[in-house]
Protein backbone atom coordinates (compact mmCIF):
# COMPACT_ATOMS: atom_id res chain seq x y z
CA UNK A 1 0.00 0.00 0.00
CA UNK A 2 2.55 2.18 0.69
CA UNK A 3 4.71 1.71 -2.85
CA UNK A 4 1.26 2.24 -4.43
CA UNK A 5 0.86 5.60 -2.48
CA UNK A 6 4.28 6.67 -3.28
CA UNK A 7 4.10 6.00 -6.96
CA UNK A 8 1.01 7.77 -7.32
CA UNK A 9 2.78 10.63 -5.52
CA UNK A 10 5.82 10.28 -8.00
CA UNK A 11 2.67 10.47 -10.99
CA UNK A 12 1.48 13.09 -9.94
CA UNK A 13 4.59 15.02 -9.04
CA UNK A 14 6.00 14.26 -12.91
CA UNK A 15 2.46 15.34 -14.27
CA UNK A 16 3.06 18.65 -12.37
CA UNK A 17 6.46 19.45 -13.57
CA UNK A 18 5.22 17.94 -16.95
CA UNK A 19 2.85 20.67 -17.50
CA UNK A 20 4.43 23.21 -15.77
CA UNK A 21 7.33 22.78 -18.69
CA UNK A 22 4.35 23.25 -21.57
CA UNK A 23 3.20 26.16 -19.75
CA UNK A 24 6.53 27.31 -20.13
CA UNK A 25 7.30 26.23 -23.10
CA UNK A 26 3.93 27.67 -24.80
CA UNK A 27 4.91 31.06 -23.03
CA UNK A 28 8.07 31.19 -25.01
CA UNK A 29 5.64 30.64 -28.23
CA UNK A 30 3.39 33.02 -27.51
CA UNK A 31 6.09 35.70 -26.54
CA UNK A 32 7.81 34.74 -30.22
CA UNK A 33 4.39 35.72 -31.96
CA UNK A 34 3.05 38.53 -29.50
CA UNK A 35 6.27 39.52 -28.07
CA UNK A 36 7.11 39.10 -24.54
CA UNK A 37 4.41 41.26 -22.01
CA UNK A 38 7.38 43.05 -19.72
CA UNK A 39 8.38 44.12 -22.99
CA UNK A 40 5.00 45.21 -24.51
CA UNK A 41 5.09 47.93 -21.44
CA UNK A 42 8.47 49.30 -22.13
CA UNK A 43 9.00 49.05 -25.68
CA UNK A 44 5.84 47.29 -27.54
CA UNK A 45 7.01 44.75 -30.09
CA UNK A 46 7.23 46.40 -33.63
CA UNK A 47 4.86 44.13 -35.80
CA UNK A 48 7.79 43.16 -39.15
CA UNK A 49 5.57 42.30 -42.51
CA UNK A 50 8.05 44.50 -45.01
CA UNK A 51 10.87 45.62 -45.80
CA UNK A 52 10.44 48.84 -44.57
CA UNK A 53 9.09 47.63 -41.28
CA UNK A 54 13.09 45.38 -40.87
CA UNK A 55 14.56 48.55 -41.48
CA UNK A 56 12.58 50.69 -39.28
CA UNK A 57 13.26 47.61 -36.57
CA UNK A 58 16.88 48.40 -37.29
CA UNK A 59 16.44 51.89 -36.67
CA UNK A 60 14.23 51.45 -33.44
CA UNK A 61 17.33 49.41 -31.78
CA UNK A 62 20.20 50.96 -33.01
CA UNK A 63 22.03 50.76 -30.04
CA UNK A 64 22.02 47.21 -30.00
CA UNK A 65 23.13 46.88 -33.34
CA UNK A 66 25.82 49.39 -32.89
CA UNK A 67 27.31 47.28 -29.72
CA UNK A 68 26.79 44.50 -31.65
CA UNK A 69 28.89 45.79 -34.58
CA UNK A 70 31.85 47.14 -31.99
CA UNK A 71 31.94 43.96 -30.38
CA UNK A 72 32.54 42.25 -33.33
CA UNK A 73 34.71 44.39 -35.18
CA UNK A 74 36.88 44.35 -31.20
CA UNK A 75 36.32 40.30 -31.26
CA UNK A 76 37.74 39.76 -34.72
CA UNK A 77 40.26 42.94 -35.93
CA UNK A 78 42.87 40.79 -35.17
CA UNK A 79 42.47 38.67 -37.87
CA UNK A 80 42.29 41.46 -40.40
CA UNK A 81 46.30 41.80 -40.58
CA UNK A 82 46.31 37.14 -41.33
CA UNK A 83 47.86 36.15 -44.59
CA UNK A 84 47.08 33.29 -46.87
CA UNK A 85 47.18 29.86 -45.33
CA UNK A 86 49.85 27.81 -47.55
CA UNK A 87 47.86 24.20 -47.72
CA UNK A 88 44.17 26.24 -48.90
CA UNK A 89 44.77 30.22 -49.99
CA UNK A 90 47.84 29.38 -52.13
CA UNK A 91 47.18 27.17 -54.30
CA UNK A 92 43.25 27.89 -54.60
CA UNK A 93 43.64 31.72 -54.77
CA UNK A 94 47.38 33.56 -55.00
CA UNK A 95 48.54 30.59 -57.52
CA UNK A 96 45.27 29.96 -59.45
CA UNK A 97 45.64 31.76 -62.81
CA UNK A 98 41.76 30.68 -63.70
CA UNK A 99 40.61 33.66 -61.37
CA UNK A 100 42.02 36.05 -63.27
CA UNK A 101 39.31 35.69 -66.03
CA UNK A 102 36.10 37.24 -64.24
CA UNK A 103 33.83 36.82 -67.41
CA UNK A 104 35.08 32.64 -67.45
CA UNK A 105 34.42 32.12 -63.24
CA UNK A 106 30.92 34.41 -63.75
CA UNK A 107 29.61 31.65 -66.14
CA UNK A 108 30.51 28.89 -63.28
CA UNK A 109 27.65 30.66 -61.27
CA UNK A 110 29.45 29.89 -58.22
CA UNK A 111 28.89 32.78 -55.71
CA UNK A 112 32.25 32.19 -54.11
CA UNK A 113 34.27 31.74 -56.88
CA UNK A 114 32.89 35.07 -58.27
CA UNK A 115 33.75 37.01 -55.06
CA UNK A 116 37.44 35.52 -55.42
CA UNK A 117 37.77 36.40 -58.68
CA UNK A 118 36.06 40.36 -58.35
CA UNK A 119 38.41 40.97 -55.41
CA UNK A 120 41.58 39.03 -56.81
CA UNK A 121 41.00 41.20 -59.84
CA UNK A 122 40.59 44.81 -58.60
CA UNK A 123 42.93 44.05 -55.36
CA UNK A 124 45.19 41.71 -56.49
CA UNK A 125 46.52 39.14 -54.16
CA UNK A 126 45.48 41.37 -50.45
CA UNK A 127 44.32 39.03 -47.42
CA UNK A 128 43.14 41.96 -45.83
CA UNK A 129 40.64 42.63 -48.44
CA UNK A 130 39.57 39.27 -48.13
CA UNK A 131 39.45 39.77 -44.01
CA UNK A 132 37.58 42.39 -44.47
CA UNK A 133 34.82 41.28 -46.19
CA UNK A 134 34.46 38.28 -44.16
CA UNK A 135 34.15 40.49 -41.14
CA UNK A 136 31.55 42.45 -43.13
CA UNK A 137 29.67 39.69 -43.57
CA UNK A 138 30.03 38.21 -40.27
CA UNK A 139 28.36 41.84 -39.11
CA UNK A 140 25.51 41.40 -41.52
CA UNK A 141 24.95 37.49 -40.46
CA UNK A 142 24.87 38.88 -37.22
CA UNK A 143 22.20 41.37 -37.87
CA UNK A 144 20.08 38.26 -39.50
CA UNK A 145 20.26 36.65 -36.52
CA UNK A 146 18.81 39.15 -34.74
CA UNK A 147 16.11 39.58 -36.83
CA UNK A 148 15.12 35.93 -36.66
CA UNK A 149 15.37 35.45 -33.38
CA UNK A 150 13.24 38.76 -32.81
CA UNK A 151 10.37 37.00 -35.17
CA UNK A 152 10.51 34.01 -33.22
CA UNK A 153 11.31 35.05 -29.79
CA UNK A 154 11.25 38.53 -28.88
CA UNK A 155 13.77 41.73 -28.75
CA UNK A 156 15.45 40.22 -25.15
CA UNK A 157 15.94 36.82 -27.00
CA UNK A 158 17.47 38.58 -29.80
CA UNK A 159 19.59 40.29 -28.36
CA UNK A 160 21.27 37.73 -26.41
CA UNK A 161 21.28 35.15 -29.34
CA UNK A 162 22.88 37.72 -31.72
CA UNK A 163 25.44 38.62 -28.83
CA UNK A 164 26.13 34.58 -28.90
CA UNK A 165 26.52 33.93 -32.33
CA UNK A 166 28.58 37.70 -32.65
CA UNK A 167 30.96 36.22 -30.45
CA UNK A 168 31.26 32.19 -30.89
CA UNK A 169 34.94 31.71 -30.74
CA UNK A 170 33.86 28.52 -33.04
CA UNK A 171 32.59 31.44 -36.02
CA UNK A 172 36.12 32.34 -36.09
CA UNK A 173 37.04 29.82 -38.67
CA UNK A 174 34.78 31.35 -41.41
CA UNK A 175 36.25 34.83 -41.12
CA UNK A 176 40.02 34.03 -40.49
CA UNK A 177 40.30 31.22 -42.73
CA UNK A 178 39.91 33.02 -46.31
CA UNK A 179 39.30 29.46 -48.22
CA UNK A 180 36.18 28.90 -45.94
CA UNK A 181 34.39 32.33 -47.44
CA UNK A 182 31.92 30.22 -48.37
CA UNK A 183 30.30 29.41 -44.83
CA UNK A 184 29.72 33.36 -44.96
CA UNK A 185 27.71 33.52 -48.20
CA UNK A 186 25.83 30.04 -46.99
CA UNK A 187 24.61 31.43 -44.12
CA UNK A 188 24.21 35.10 -45.41
CA UNK A 189 21.76 33.08 -47.73
CA UNK A 190 20.14 31.01 -45.69
CA UNK A 191 19.04 33.53 -43.00
CA UNK A 192 17.62 35.79 -45.45
CA UNK A 193 15.49 32.90 -46.58
CA UNK A 194 14.62 32.05 -42.67
CA UNK A 195 13.76 35.41 -42.05
CA UNK A 196 11.09 35.91 -45.22
CA UNK A 197 9.79 33.04 -44.15
CA UNK A 198 9.24 33.63 -40.83
CA UNK A 199 8.07 37.73 -42.37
Amino acid sequence: MGKQARRKKERRLEETISDGLHAEFQGVLSQGSQGAQGEGKKSPQVPIKSLKDVFDFFKINLHLVVILIILGIIGYANGLNGQFLSADDIPGIVNNPSLRDFLGIVKTFNLTSIYTSAVVNVFGTNPAVFHAVALLLHLVNTLLVMLLAYLLFGKKVAFYASLIFCLLPSGSEAIFWIAGMGYLFQAVLSLFCLNVVFL
